[in-house]
Parts: structure tokens; sequence; C-alpha cells
């Protein structure tokens, strides 16, 4: 069914580490296959009405990554509110991985029990 490449290398390398003959339906696609829009069009295209508040999420780590959430999902922003990190910092930016531009706002004292009060 499929064929390894003979390992010159035994300790160095698995043996089945590249395979040859890999059928097309288990090929990585390339970016004009995805379907995805282009960074303006994706920019100017129309958000949806739904915001996240981040309330006391103290990790940067997760604060980028709920920032891709954002971004992927097309949402109209964040409310960052309590101990939240806010950007620019460069944990959040590495792992939000260029999606810091989502609009996002500081919501403290009557405006932070408005947005968890809010539903």
């Amino acid at each position: 069914m499929y064929r390894y490449f003979s390992v010159l290398y035994p300790r160095k390398c698995h043996p089945f580490s590249t395979i040859v003959n890999m059928p097309n339906i288990d090929r990585k696609l390339l970016p004009d296959e995805l379907g995805r829009l282009a960074p303006d069009v994706f920019r100017a295209a129309e958000k949806r009405k739904v915001r996240f508040v981040l309330d006391d999420l103290r990790s940067r780590h997760n604060v980028g990554s709920v920032f891709r959430t954002a971004d992927a999902f097309a949402l109209d922003g964040l409310d960052l509110c309590g101990f939240t990190p806010l950007p620019p910092h460069r944990e959040i930016e590495k792992t939000a991985l260029g999606t810091c531009h989502i609009p996002n706002e500081l919501a403290t004292g009557s405006q932070r029990g408005h947005c968890l009060s809010a539903g």
C-alpha cells in the first residue's frame, strides 16, 4: 500500500517518518484552496453583533487565544474587565498571531457590572 524510504540512518530517524505516494486526500491544502477571504475583504465584512466579556482572565496566553477566536468568528469586539491583561503585550501578541486589531474596551466600575449583567 505505502512504500517507505529506506532508512539510511536508523538511529537518527524513524522509518515511518517519510511516506512515498501519499494519497491526495491526505495532503496539505494550499492557501488558495482553503476558501478564506482576503484580509482586506475580511476587515470590511460585516461583523456579528456579539462581544466576549473577559472577566478576571489572568493568563496572557488565554487572552491571546480569545483574540484569535474572536477574529475567526468575526465578532464585534471584546470587553476586558477585572484583572484581565491588556494588549499590547508580547505574550498576548505571540498567542494572538496578529489578531490584536480586534476592537477591545476596558470595562471598569459600573461598566463592568453592566457587561456582566447584560444578557
